[in-house]
């Protein structure tokens, strides 16, 4: 049986007494967890809480966990790439050149054929969302999509059904790039990356520096990146970017901070649930609804949960903020 190595990147805040991390009952815990874990898995853990930052690092040997130091390795975030699309469409509203109410068609250089059913519009809020409808299989081209889009004819009305979509949010990216007259990329660096300093994210794998990379193992036993294809750029908004667990830190603490400074205080604006109307068909014992982009969560208490994951064939990441 041929063994794979995972790493999972687990990024949590909101510890109601954090000291407790810090104690043999949490290791244990963490060890206990960590146990039924495949052999080789890697496991990186980033904690915060106000000014306090905790990281761990594991890797599972002969069915324990191992401590190592992996807070600086480089893996794919894979869909909560969308978080930080959630920021830059945020920042577009909050500066007038968009709104989510907007119909697609309105920042859409080409034509779609047919984009209002039953006196419904596709808009902006269906794209982030994951409500639109539109076609979300097989992963393509913007070339191609947008062929797509210049035969499609609606027989449904848009924003009545949930179905999570990688294509509408490439899609809400690629307008937010057009409308800035530059690259998603672009973008995502000089509004967020830059300003956090996050220096060690790159918005695909193939800008990514080739060393302190996480590595898979693969079939014929040999190691190599993990990754799931090559994605072209219209896909590097849903699941492209490459981090690691130091950098992810910086990106919970700008979610987090009430004192976050002005020229970022739009990455907060994405977390409105939007009156926890539309209904996510995950985990339904935790009353899952959809905001912008990232999903809320609530249990029996008043907490909530606001989180996205990320999932690659041999890599999983989560990220949640209490």
């Amino acid at each position: 049986m041929k063994l794979k190595t995972l790493l999972i990147a687990i990024v949590l805040f909101g510890f109601p007494h954090l000291s407790f991390s810090q104690t043999n009952k949490f290791q244990n815990y963490l060890a206990d967890f960590l146990s039924s874990f495949p052999e080789n898995t890697e496991v990186a853990i980033g904690i915060v809480d106000k000014d306090t930052v905790l990281k761990y690092g594991y890797r599972i040997k002969n069915g324990k966990p191992v401590t190592i130091q992996n807070s600086a390795t480089l893996f794919e975030i894979g869909s909560i790439s969308k978080t930080f699309t959630a920021a830059l469409l945020m920042k577009e509203v909050e500066e007038g050149t968009m709104s989510l109410f907007d119909p697609i068609q309105k920042h859409f250089s080409s034509e779609i054929r047919q984009d209002t059913y039953q006196g419904e519009t596709l808009s902006i809020l269906h794209l982030a969302t994951h409500t639109s409808g539109l076609k979300k299989n097989p992963l393509m081209s913007y070339k191609r999509y947008t062929h797509y889009l210049s035969k499609v004819e609606l027989d449904y009305v848009p924003g009545l059904q949930w179905e999570y979509n990688n294509m509408g949010v490439s899609l809400l990216a690629k307008l937010i790039a057009e409308k800035n007259h530059t690259r998603w990329s672009n973008i995502l660096k000089q509004n967020i990356l830059i300003t956090l300093e996050m220096n060690h994210t790159y918005s695909n794998i193939k800008e990514a520096p080739q060393e302190n990379r996480v590595q898979c193992l693969k079939k014929n036993g040999s190691t190599g990146d993990c990754y799931f294809h090559k994605m072209d750029d219209f896909h590097w908004a849903s699941g492209g970017i490459i981090s690691n667990v130091d950098d992810m830190v910086k990106w919970i603490r700008a979610n987090l901070d009430n004192d976050i400074q002005t020229d970022i205080a739009f990455v907060q604006k994405a977390h409105d649930p939007l009156k926890d109307t539309i209904k996510v068909q995950y985990f339904t014992r935790y009353n899952p609804t959809q905001g912008i982009i990232w999903q809320h969560y609530q249990g029996a208490s008043e907490n909530r949960i606001i989180c996205h994951a990320g999932h690659k064939p041999q890599l999983s990441a989560f990220l949640a903020i209490d």
